[in-house]
């Protein structure tokens, strides 16, 4: 996911502003009285949601357990109400708050990696970041900290069965909403969608949730798949060494031709140009370049995360 620096309200804004498209904006009275009333009712009902965070206010939630999973990357888990989900659906994200030692706010977006329908705790894998004031104050976390988080805030919407044929194009962190499109497949008995992770890295230390995903994909082998791609590899691995190129997803994903496919890109900035072209900005897709271009594919079949 590639973040920006921008104020939270203008983020708040273009992401409202997304969430409740369509609002007719041709008439003005209308588009802001219908959101004040969306707003004041959802301020209302909150309460009595299932959800234990609200996109209106932030809500601080006590750490419950951590987890290192990689050199540099942990698994952090926060507790929610036992009977209260985090509300995020898949591919939705959270954004989590940090006054810094100079009192500035600072705010980052990230996935849960928990199912929608885990009560009572929220898990998130979180990669520090030598210079990232967010990253770095996530990792410097003990049990029982409290950290203040809003949302959920959505992104796709996937519905059971909704494409035949998946391929999600990840580059190492850029893992967290692609691995909830796996998830949400693997544990659905009743979602018959055929779907090839395609993850890149540098080194194998750096296969952030490689456990996870090979046990999810254990669950569904005739119609789950994972390639894993290393830059440096070490002398036992037994993967595909480089970088994802043109010419082997030419030869081991879908064809642009077939119907209801559909492709979810997710990684750094380089990731972005290589494969798909990167986002003009964190809420519009931009347009489409890289390799999937190159094979033909068109925007509607791309979506980056």
């Amino acid at each position: 996911m590639v973040l920006y620096t921008i104020s939270e309200s203008r983020m708040m804004q273009m992401l409202l502003r997304r969430r409740y498209i369509p609002i007719y904006a041709g008439l003005a009275l209308g588009a802001a009285s219908a959101y004040y009333v969306t707003r004041r009712h959802y301020s209302k009902v909150q309460s009595d949601s299932p959800n234990a965070i609200s996109l209106w206010s932030y809500t601080d939630l006590s750490v419950k357990e951590i987890e290192s999973i990689s050199h540099n990357v942990k698994k952090i888990t926060f507790d929610l109400p036992i009977d209260r989900k985090l509300g995020a659906k898949v591919t939705s994200m959270v954004l989590f708050k940090h006054v810094d030692e100079n009192g500035k706010s600072v705010t980052r977006p990230y996935t849960p990696i928990s199912t929608p329908e885990t009560l009572g705790e929220a898990t998130f894998a979180i990669k520090h970041y030598p210079d990232g004031k967010m990253s770095s104050f996530l990792h410097s976390l003990k049990v029982g900290d409290k950290v203040s988080v809003k949302g959920p805030i959505g992104k796709y919407t996937l519905n059971q069965n909704q494409h035949e044929k998946i391929a999600l194009l990840g580059g190492g962190t850029g893992i967290t909403p692609l691995f909830q499109i796996l998830q949400k497949v693997a544990e659905d008995p009743s979602d018959k969608t055929n779907v090839h992770l395609f993850y890149a890295n540098n080194t194998v230390e750096d296969i952030v949730l490689r456990k996870e995903i090979d046990a999810l994909v254990a669950k569904k082998p005739n119609q789950l798949k994972v390639t894993y791609f290393v830059s440096k590899p070490d002398e036992t691995w037994k993967g595909e060494v480089g970088h994802i190129t043109k010419e082997y997803l030419e030869s081991h994903m879908f064809k642009p031709s077939e119907n209801n496919v559909k492709i979810f890109v997710c990684g750094p900035p380089g990731f972005y140009k290589a494969v798909s072209g990167e986002k003009s900005f964190e809420m519009f897709q931009g347009g489409l370049n890289g390799i999937l271009k190159d094979l033909s594919f068109s925007k509607n079949h791309v979506y980056k995360f």
